[in-house]
């Protein structure tokens, strides 16, 4: 199972890979640690678009939904719904969903 390790808030995007890169490195993040399959993930301020690294210092998507939110409760998921350099966000999204309603259910 993947996991997110980092997750960084409103990130300049327009950064690209060396400037996230460079971001990583003032917080002693190296991007050549990562393991297979793990994940960092920065977002605009607006929390709209997201750019993740994967393993090794390979950008692995950027992903824009628009000018909806990308949903927290989705965020920890995300590397989970990633193949191919493809985020499927719905499926992500359908899952933070069933989860939520499940605990209430529990309850």
């Amino acid at each position: 199972m993947a996991k997110l390790l980092h997750v960084y808030f409103d990130t300049d995007l327009r950064s690209a890979h060396a400037g996230l890169t460079k971001l990583l490195a003032k917080r002693k993040v190296k991007v050549s640690d990562i393991k297979q399959g793990d994940c960092i993930a920065f977002f605009n301020r607006a929390f709209t678009r997201l750019k993740m690294f994967a393993s090794g210092t390979q950008m692995l998507l950027y992903y824009s939904n628009g000018n909806r939110r990308i949903e927290p409760e989705t965020v920890r998921l995300l590397p989970n719904f990633v193949s191919g350099g493809e985020l499927d966000y719905n499926a992500a999204l359908k899952e933070a969903i069933e989860k939520h309603f499940a605990k209430k259910l529990a309850r």
